[in-house]
């Protein structure tokens, strides 16, 4: 250590110390005059749409890829469901009850079960459609 500090007298800092923090006070000045600006400016000016954003960081190219690979995969995912109804249909009852035997609870989802039946036994009553007493009837009736 020099005389200098031990006698507590401060030692001048060196030229690139005091320029760098001259420099970050005037950053901080310029930094609080441009959000102050750019809060008006901001509502003057209209935003890029996103071909316009993406144009600046080098992306439409990459939009346009993944634009045509979920195009693609939207009709694949089409005619896969046109053809093969009641495996998707079965697929996402199984994925609803899945999720409600999770988040609910194995009896609450049986009791919702029970009532969605219900429902649809009346439902189907009402409207002259017996298919699912016909279906009890038949595994379950006494011969």
């Amino acid at each position: 250590m020099s005389e200098d500090v031990k006698a507590g007298k401060k030692a001048p800092k060196t030229v690139i110390e005091q320029a760098a923090a001259a420099a970050g006070a005037s950053a901080k000045k310029g930094r609080a005059a441009k959000e102050g600006a750019s809060d008006k400016a901001s509502s003057k000016r209209p935003r890029p749409n996103r071909d316009e954003a993406g144009a600046s960081k080098g992306l439409p190219g990459t939009m346009r890829a993944v634009r045509d690979v979920l195009g693609d995969t939207d009709e694949h995912i089409g005619r896969y469901a046109g053809s093969h109804r009641n495996t998707v249909l079965f697929g996402l009852i199984g994925l609803v009850a899945a999720l409600a035997v999770l988040f609910l609870g194995f009896w609450r989802t049986l009791v919702i079960a029970v009532f969605v039946l219900v429902g649809v036994i009346i439902g189907q009553a009402l409207d002259g459609d017996n298919g699912i007493i016909n279906f009890f009837r038949r595994h379950f009736g006494g011969r």
